[in-house]
């Protein structure tokens, strides 16, 4: 919703970057996506409205925030993916806590393949968009953020050896093409491989999607200058010379086709789309216990755990003591109680 806060002097050049902004966002909201800043960025560099510096980064960060002020930009445009308040799960009563059973109804759609399959992502920005293709899988999505720490690495060892047992395992990766990123995927495979874990690909290391020489090429993503302070740089610059591309500036259409298409190539399709139609088999038979919940008329008793009386949950006198977990039917146990 765009919504105007404070006024702004505008240049009609500002205006111009405010126009095209909106046409990114758009094209973005069709397809069900929200852009992080950096996203948005790298788009505006591909299209030649501002070039690729950093400097650029953040005048585009301080016009969004007029822009949004000012009700030009919807305030649901950009997502910040870092500031997220945290509030625990609730529900208005019995049909509608089933109502969210059946939203988030999913049987492990993968269970019954002979290859167990993780999606890794260096960059948390690309988190949600690539959520779309992971939960439609049933595959974990993990966000190494840089390099892992021995803790997640042991525990993706783990969870490998655990649920890859009898079956090959598969690492897809996804991250910048700089000397980091692409040492990553080396450093993945080999502390696995420590840990008495080896991937079944022919080398052993995770199979690179994204974002590679070849997609470079072919989507011509804005570029950056290789980062020579990286103790990795000479190594890297030798081999792809003095540029380097992040994996936020491919289209979330082009990186959820990436994930797509390469589970698929591991998979028992037939198999997978029998298992997505048996969950919306039992999704019917959830809605069907929501109706059956809804004419039921039950009387739940519980005892005092001062008297033992068996009291009604619901009656106005009954008390249930949320710190101790504990009913009572009425004040004077509950107070009898809590004095001892």
């Amino acid at each position: 919703m765009k919504q105007k806060y404070e006024s702004y002097n505008m240049t009609q050049r500002l205006l111009d970057q405010i126009k095209v902004i909106n046409g990114v966002v758009e094209s973005y909201a069709k397809q069900g996506y929200k852009l992080t800043l950096r996203q948005l960025y790298y788009q505006l560099v591909s299209r030649g409205i501002i070039p690729n510096k950093d400097t650029e980064y953040k005048k585009l960060s301080d016009l969004l925030v007029k822009a949004r002020m000012s009700g030009l930009v919807d305030w649901d445009a950009i997502e910040d993916r870092t500031r997220v308040p945290k509030l625990d799960y609730s529900v208005d009563d019995i049909p509608d806590a089933i109502d969210d059973t059946i939203s988030q109804y999913k049987l492990e759609r993968l269970q019954d393949q002979k290859v167990y399959i993780e999606v890794w992502c260096e960059k948390d920005a690309l988190s949600n968009i690539l959520r779309r293709m992971t939960n439609k899988f049933h595959v974990r999505l993990m966000i190494n953020k840089g390099y892992s720490s021995a803790s997640a690495m042991y525990r993706a060892a783990q969870r490998f050896r655990r649920h890859g047992t009898g079956k090959k395992k598969i690492l897809l990766y996804l991250g910048d093409h700089d000397p980091s990123g692409l040492d990553m995927i080396r450093d993945i495979g080999d502390r696995l491989n420590t840990f008495g874990v080896r991937l079944d690909t022919p080398d052993g290391y995770p199979i690179h999607l994204g974002i590679t020489r070849e997609q470079v090429e072919e989507y011509e993503p804005p570029e950056n200058p290789a980062k020579i302070t990286d103790p990795r740089a000479e190594w890297y610059i030798e081999e792809h010379g003095e540029s380097s591309w992040e994996v936020d500036a491919l289209e979330p259409s082009v990186l959820n086709e990436l994930i797509e298409n390469e589970i698929f190539e591991w998979i028992d399709e037939d198999r997978f789309r029998n298992k997505v139609k048996q969950e919306n088999v039992d999704k019917l038979k959830l809605e069907n216990l929501k109706d059956l919940i809804d004419d039921l008329d039950v009387n739940i008793e519980v005892s005092c755990v001062n008297c033992s009386e068996q009291v009604q949950a619901d009656d106005d006198d009954t008390i249930y003591d949320m710190d101790d977990d504990k009913w009572f039917c009425g004040n004077e146990c509950h107070d009898e109680y809590n004095a001892e």
